[in-house]
């Protein structure tokens, strides 16, 4: 297998090169003739403000959540039509729990124990925040993106959800994923699709895609998504947000959706938090796993000093019919290296791992065939759970325009249904995939960072990837299979405006080195920034 691939890759590098340039030129020409909309500035400089902070203001009386909630609510009704990102909202409801939040620190004595534990407690109280359409909110519809499960009524909270809520937070909206959400555009047949807010032509991301969109927007502040194969770190790297991928089972996964329960699957699955500013990781976390794995597995309390922490950096792999590094992001890697390198007076190591470059392989081996004993296929789930769809029938009805189905949704179900491995090559590349691991994690131990592409290029032309299906395994999947905490940390703008970011990686649950980088790389280089902040740099 590794001679016929080592044989072979001059000339699948060329078709990839020919793949790349018709496809830059196709989706080029084409976009030339669209018109890009950038959503407007914010207009309250309370959309400027953490998570974190909004509580503290709340708590202290500084501003009532009424307040708060009342500005999302009108950022969210200004950048909506641009974006189409919410799907279900909660507004009337959101103002009334606000109410209920202001009317409560209104009558609380401020020299009780109960109001002086309220940071502890209630960490996010009064503070808007949004979830995408795969987390469980009761009383609210979860589709998944799926025409089959359009009046699908959630009957609980999902137990992310219930955490968030107990922490305060109030449930502002629900937004759009891919059909199935196993996919790196935020597009379905039931919502249609969401746009990039720096950009309309160019994809949000996906599968927590319009979750990145609302945040990369200035509409929400803190969000709850969930990643498989990328799912919240390529929406915050097409919107310039910050995002994590925890530790392995670490966050529960009750109320969530595919319900990959168990089975190698389950342990790609997260559910994982994605905001604007770094602070708001740590609590967001915290929420997520709850106290005693906080503490005990996660160690959140324990300080980060990173000038004990090793870096090391590798600018992606060179896998076949996978998108090429940019120059941009390549000097993203670089930049990032040379600042903790200048920081903290020490090297950064340059690393490549000959098994990552078939990261491709390994990740479909894991997704696909390592499997779960819940028997379901995905084809199976796009149609509701009742009956295999045949490929050949939905590609017709595709053509004529009948189908309930999205081309990637259909290209998973072809390559599920016809793409099979024996059980020696799934053998073969299981034993890969944890040699791999074990390498990895032996390389980071419990004080190294890897510095790693977030994405190949900046956010793509809408539907612009499906030339080239696989790119996301490379570059966020992999770490999925690995089963390793990852952050994606937003790096500023290019020069079109489009944001630019840098992931990190770190060893089984060190998530903390993470959030610690995140937050000294956002102090640096200035963390999130406005659609539309390059146009006042130029004139000013």
């Amino acid at each position: 297998m590794g001679a016929f691939l080592k044989a072979t890759y001059p000339f699948f590098k060329f078709l990839q090169c020919c793949f790349i340039f018709f496809n830059d030129l196709c989706f080029d020409i084409f976009n030339y003739f669209q018109e890009r909309i950038i959503v407007p500035k914010p207009e309250s400089d309370l959309l400027l403000i953490s998570a974190a902070e909004l509580a503290e203001m709340i708590r202290n009386r500084k501003i009532s959540s009424t307040k708060v909630i009342s500005t999302f609510i009108h950022r969210m009704k200004i950048v909506n039509p641009i974006l189409n990102a919410v799907i279900e909202d909660n507004f009337v409801g959101a103002l009334k729990k606000a109410e209920e939040i202001d009317e409560y620190l209104d009558k609380l004595d401020q020299s009780s124990d109960e109001f002086k534990n309220l940071s502890e407690t209630k960490p996010f109280l009064g503070v808007p925040f949004t979830i995408k359409d795969t987390f469980y909110v009761k009383g609210f519809r979860i589709t998944c993106g799926l025409k089959a499960f359009r009046n699908q009524i959630a009957p609980e909270n999902a137990v992310v959800v219930k955490n968030m809520k107990d922490a305060g937070a109030i449930h502002l909206c629900i937004t759009n994923v891919p059909e199935g959400a196993l996919w790196v555009e935020s597009s379905n047949m039931l919502y249609g699709r969401t746009k990039n807010p720096y950009d309309s032509r160019r994809s949000c991301g996906g599968s927590s895609g319009a979750e990145g969109a609302v945040l990369g927007a200035a509409a929400s502040v803190i969000s709850v998504g969930s990643d498989i194969g990328g799912s919240v770190r390529i929406p915050a790297a097409h919107n310039g947000v910050f995002s994590l991928k925890p530790s392995e089972d670490v966050v529960p996964k009750e109320g969530q959706w595919p319900k990959f329960d168990d089975g190698f699957r389950g342990k790609m699955l997260t559910a994982g938090p994605l905001c604007r500013y770094s602070k708001d990781l740590l609590p967001m976390l915290r929420i997520f796993v709850g106290n005693e794995i906080a503490e005990k597995q996660l160690q959140l309390s324990k300080p980060v000093n990173l000038n004990n922490i090793q870096f090391f950096t590798m600018e992606g792999t060179n896998s076949p019919f996978v998108f090429s590094l940019h120059q941009n992001q390549r000097n993203a890697i670089r930049k990032t290296a040379k600042h903790f390198e200048k920081k903290y007076s020490k090297p950064s190591f340059r690393i490549d791992f000959s098994k990552m470059h078939h990261a491709s392989a390994f990740y479909w081996a894991s997704l696909m065939y390592s499997g779960s004993s819940d028997g379901g296929t995905f084809g199976r789930l796009i149609s509701g759970g009742n009956f295999e769809p045949s490929i050949l029938v939905e590609v017709w009805k595709k053509i004529i325009g009948k189908s309930e189905h999205t081309i990637p949704a259909l290209i998973m179900v072809f390559l599920e249904k016809f793409i099979h491995l024996s059980p020696e090559n799934q053998s073969f590349y299981e034993h890969k995939r944890e040699k791999l691991r074990a390498e990895m994690v032996a390389l980071l131990k419990d004080d190294g960072i890897l510095i790693y592409p977030s994405w190949p290029t900046v956010a793509p032309f809408h539907s612009s990837q499906l030339c080239l299906f696989s790119t996301f395994a490379n570059f966020t999947g992999i770490f999925n299979f690995l089963r390793l905490p990852a952050a994606i940390v937003p790096l500023g703008l290019d020069s079109n405006g489009i944001p630019i970011s840098v992931q990190l990686i770190a060893g089984p649950n060190n998530d903390r080195l993470l959030i610690a980088a995140a937050q000294e790389l956002e102090a640096a280089f200035g963390g999130w920034k406005a659609p539309g902040s390059h146009l006042s740099d130029k004139t000013n």
